[in-house]
């Protein structure tokens, strides 16, 4: 029985025992790696947004827009933040201030 270390930004880390479900795991996001290994450091723009404390506004909706990590919120605009939904305009100014 294969044993496959899968690991996502969002959902932490898993174990499956099987390489079709593997299969579909990775194309949703997960990604294999060695629990041998020494984790890289995360750098900054890595950490995931769900890191942000709970009361964060604005935090939800980034998550549900798909903005999982501080790279993928970095550089992105007034009008791109708020194009998500959920997202008002003093919460994106909120969040470009959080990321400069």
């Amino acid at each position: 029985m294969a044993v496959i270390y899968l690991k996502h930004p969002v959902h932490g880390e898993k174990v499956e025992a099987n390489e079709a479900c593997a299969e579909i795991d990775r194309a949703n996001g997960w990604v294999d790696f060695d629990p041998a290994q020494p984790a890289a450091p995360v750098l900054p723009w890595q950490q995931p947004v769900s890191d942000l404390p709970a009361d964060f506004p604005g935090r939800e909706a980034l998550i549900a827009g798909g903005l999982v990590t501080w790279a993928s919120v970095v550089g992105k605009s007034l009008v791109e933040l708020q194009a998500v939904e959920g997202v008002t305009a003093t919460v994106a100014k909120r969040i470009i201030k959080a990321v400069e």
